[in-house]
């Protein structure tokens, strides 16, 4: 179960960001970028007990810091009597490192006065794309294989004598195609969740071993659908 907290202060956030970029065709980008995030009074998801959610500051200031990577680009370009056929790959890459110190002593952290990784964060975060463009005569038809990752992140903050829970690092997979005729009609399939992963949730133990708390998969969901703009 999930309670509140009346008593939460509002996150003071403090950002630097450097980014440089190079545009080297239409629709293409290569960056990279890199991050510091200062916060204050930061607020997490915590374990007051045995299963029992709610939310804490949990202390006076927490550290972000990362790179990223990401790129566009166009693999294949065909030339039509209609117009261009367009085949192009996208990737974004994130690096992420946090710590947090755990101070507030109604929480009772089971790590009291030490420091965690920020809840909810990941270390790593993968991006990927490709689409492929069809022109055609009054209509158009675009399709998108999308893939995401991302890895181990702390879902919960360990009070009690409980150590935190972990949401373990899952891939995604969705595929979307869309077709649209006569600049007024529209049809559109979509697939998402196509790998169906173990959505997991477990408990850091001292053993190395980790209790298994949660294991679903959220099945995959196909939808296809007409539209008609006036």
């Amino acid at each position: 179960s999930v309670i509140g907290n009346k008593d939460l202060v509002p996150v003071e956030n403090l950002n630097f960001d450097l980014k440089w970029e190079l545009f080297p065709g239409q629709g293409e980008l290569f960056s990279l970028g890199v991050f510091y995030k200062s916060l204050k009074n930061p607020i997490a998801r915590v374990e007051s007990s045995n299963n029992v959610i709610t939310f804490f500051n949990v202390g006076s200031s927490a550290q972000v810091a990362g790179a990223e990577v990401e790129m566009k680009k166009n693999l294949l370009t065909t030339q039509t009597a209609n117009g261009e056929n367009i085949l192009s790959v996208g990737a974004n890459v994130s690096y992420l490192y946090s710590t947090q110190k755990l101070q507030n002593e109604k929480a009772i952290f089971t790590n009291y006065n030490g420091q965690t990784k920020l809840q909810g964060a990941s270390p790593l975060l993968v991006n990927a794309d490709a689409s492929y463009l069809i022109n055609g005569n009054g209509w158009k038809w675009t399709s998108t294989v999308v893939l995401n990752y991302f890895s181990d992140r702390v879902f919960a903050i360990g009070t009690n004598g409980f150590q935190n829970v972990i949401e373990t690092g899952i891939p995604t997979m969705d595929f979307i195609s869309s077709v649209t005729m006569k600049k007024n009609w529209a049809l559109n399939l979509k697939a998402r969740n196509l790998l169906n992963p173990n959505i997991r949730l477990e408990r850091e133990s001292d053993s190395g071993d980790n209790i298994v708390l949660q294991s679903i998969k959220r099945g995959i969901d196909v939808s296809v659908g007409v539209s008609y703009t006036f």
